[in-house]
């Protein structure tokens, strides 16, 4: 409960002081716009994850990623941060092209950005759908032995997307990455609407939105 409340009111403010600085700024997207939105969306998440915190604090206990020879996971450590970059790239991508025909057709920017939200989950689901595939050829190169073989994604077999975003206490790391991942692109989806949409910054102050995105991560936290 205090671990929920403390991340709630972190994320509030986090929300606050970005928005705050936002205030005044122009609008468009471009590298620039797009790193300052995942950088928030990353921050956000963190803050969001106390199941997080305290894995990072015991170190992930036994996890099979540090049973692994230093160079292999440092291989394995720069495989994922290319991935997740080329999520975030694409995500960036995907959400200029939706506001740029959102503008063209005179869709209300709500719209878009439900649209938007939708698209962003399901590049998610997609991402994990074949990111085992990659993870098993990295690990091909280490372990020759392994035979060449397609691997199914996790919610393919047993598991829902929403289950594998879920940041459960005593989670793996790999695990702990892909929620992050997920909750990240969601909040990047949001704050590229925001700073996509000038007026949206001007008639809501930074308390509010702070506010307001403490609430939401109160709720989210409530539900899971």
């Amino acid at each position: 409960m205090l671990a929920g409340l403390l991340a709630s009111a972190l994320v509030g403010l986090w929300t606050g002081l970005l928005w705050h600085h936002w205030m005044d700024r122009g609008h468009g997207f471009g590298p620039r716009r797009a790193v300052l939105a995942g950088s928030g969306g990353v921050v956000t998440a963190i803050l969001a994850a106390p199941t997080v915190w305290s894995a990072v604090l015991d170190g992930y206990g036994n996890d099979s990623f540090f049973t692994l020879a230093p160079w292999p996971r440092a291989g394995l450590a720069a495989l994922s941060a290319a991935l997740i970059l080329s999520l975030f790239s694409l995500l960036a991508a995907k959400s200029a092209a939706f506001y740029r025909a959102g503008a063209k057709l005179r869709v209300p920017p709500l719209v878009v950005l439900a649209a938007d939200l939708l698209a962003s989950a399901a590049l998610m689901v997609g991402a994990l759908g074949l990111s085992p595939q990659v993870y098993y050829s990295y690990y091909r190169l280490i372990v020759p032995d392994l035979p060449a073989q397609w691997q199914l994604p996790g919610w393919a077999v047993s598991e829902s997307p929403l289950r594998q975003a879920y940041l459960a206490p005593g989670a793996s790391l790999a695990d702990h990455l892909v929620g992050l991942t997920f909750w990240s692109l969601l909040v990047m989806t949001g704050w590229l609407f925001v700073l996509a949409h000038p007026q949206v910054r001007q008639r809501v102050s930074s308390r509010v939105a702070g506010l307001g995105a403490a609430l939401v991560c109160g709720l989210i936290y409530g539900l899971t």
